[in-house]
């Protein structure tokens, strides 16, 4: 379902954009570029690095955490239309994999197939 997401996401009428943050050891511009190829090589998504964890934190504040926290792996969707301006508008639905982030709503912990269900209601609630 996810791959669906990615490889067509004009079926779900969404547009997809991934964001690379380096949270983990190994993490890096290389390995972010490495995995787009490899793993989202026939997808429609659009890929960035934010080395400096800018966009982030700015996920993170429009969500409510506290200065400095980090938004990533997270799933956030916005309607078609919102304006962005200096930080990014609150999201219409998210999800995230941040089992244990105290910031992050536990309500909206997903993993596994509870994820990939939730991602797909979410793109076809927004979409």
């Amino acid at each position: 379902m996810f791959e669906a997401l990615l490889k067509d996401p004009d079926e779900f009428g969404i547009r997809v954009t991934m964001v690379w943050i380096p949270m983990l050891p190994g993490d890096s511009e290389a390995a972010a570029s490495k995995a787009a190829a490899e793993i989202f090589s026939n997808t429609e998504a659009t890929h960035f690095y934010d080395g400096e964890r800018l966009v982030g934190k700015a996920f993170a504040r429009v969500i409510g955490a506290e200065k400095g926290e980090v938004a990533w792996d997270f799933y956030m969707f916005f309607r078609r239309g919102q304006v962005w301006t200096s930080d990014p508008p609150t999201p219409e639905d998210w999800v995230h994999q941040l089992e244990d982030a105290n910031w992050a709503d536990p309500m909206r912990y997903r993993t596994g197939a509870a994820l990939l269900a939730e991602l797909e209601q979410a793109a076809r609630r927004i979409g």
